[in-house]
């Protein structure tokens, strides 16, 4: 509406406006239609949030980073790409892919997933107990980052090998990450027995 006002002026004005007027209405308009924020592209202020992901064959609306996408009813075989994409998860190892869970059916197995938010939760489960070790960014859990439901490393033991451990076994929502700051980062979460099955990541 602005632009195309001055748009009218400009024209009503031409007649008797030198060139040099004339050109600082031009410097005018540009300054309208292009933002020197935006085009730079400067998003300073803005949060984006990963969206919920659904980690099922049945239930996935995107952002599933494997190349070998999902197959309902079988096991697939997946492994890492050397880079991961913001806002994706990822499988490795051998996973079965039923309608809302995918189920790992190997003797080790790892999700990663790639997220820009300040909490981070997994709904997850299992037939039995099974301990989950815990990276993010490739390093142990800090008490900063920590989520309600990782314990520290020097209370576990996994195979003679102090980890960051998370205890799966009822079917529900468990705290992986917690910040007061908001970033990027990547969990990897890895599993050394069959029977873990992933429905879905939430955020805050």
């Amino acid at each position: 509406v602005i632009q195309g006002l001055l748009e009218e002026r400009k024209e009503a004005l031409a007649s008797v406006l030198t060139e040099k007027e004339m050109g600082e209405i031009k410097e005018i308009n540009k300054e309208i239609s292009e933002p020197e924020g935006i085009k730079q592209k400067e998003y300073s202020g803005f949060r984006i949030l990963t969206p919920e992901l659904y980690l099922a064959a049945g239930t996935n609306r995107g952002n599933f980073g494997n190349k070998e996408g999902f197959s309902l009813g079988n096991t697939i075989t997946y492994s890492l790409p050397k880079d991961f994409d913001i806002h994706n998860f990822y499988f490795d190892g051998d996973w079965l892919n039923n309608n809302d869970n995918t189920e790992l059916k190997s003797a080790n197995g790892k999700l990663v997933l790639k997220f820009a938010a300040n909490e981070v939760n997994l709904v997850a489960g299992a037939d039995k107990e099974i301990a989950v070790k815990v990276k993010i960014d490739g390093k142990p859990v800090e008490l900063k980052n920590k989520g309600a439901h990782v314990e520290i490393a020097d209370k576990n033991s996994i195979n003679g090998i102090n980890n960051d451990i998370m205890k799966i076994k009822a079917f529900d929502l468990y705290n992986i990450y917690s910040s007061s700051d908001y970033g990027s980062h990547v969990i990897e979460l890895e599993a050394i027995e069959p029977g873990l099955m992933v429905y879905s990541f939430t955020f805050g």
